[in-house]
């Protein structure tokens, strides 16, 4: 899966703000966010190993940390 950069994304896991951000609602699996950041892996730097996502539901402006498996592609 190739991703980029404000693509449309929705997630696949529930996030429990405890784990991740207490000042943060629980985000439920398939909430939708938009990818503004790309994270490459160091041995192979074309390949991504993550993605930074603004959240929709997010209460910050900071972007969560997720896996290529974690999220999805969604066209609006």
């Amino acid at each position: 899966m190739t991703l980029a950069i404000g693509q449309r994304v929705r997630t696949l896991i529930d996030l429990d703000s405890v784990e991740w951000a207490p000042e943060q609602p629980d985000i439920p699996a398939g909430s939708s966010g938009t990818i503004d950041h790309i994270h490459y892996r160091h041995d192979y730097p074309t390949k991504a190993a993550g993605y930074g996502v603004m959240l929709d539901d997010s209460v910050d402006r900071l972007s969560a940390w997720m896996g290529p498996a974690d999220i999805e592609s969604v066209t609006d």
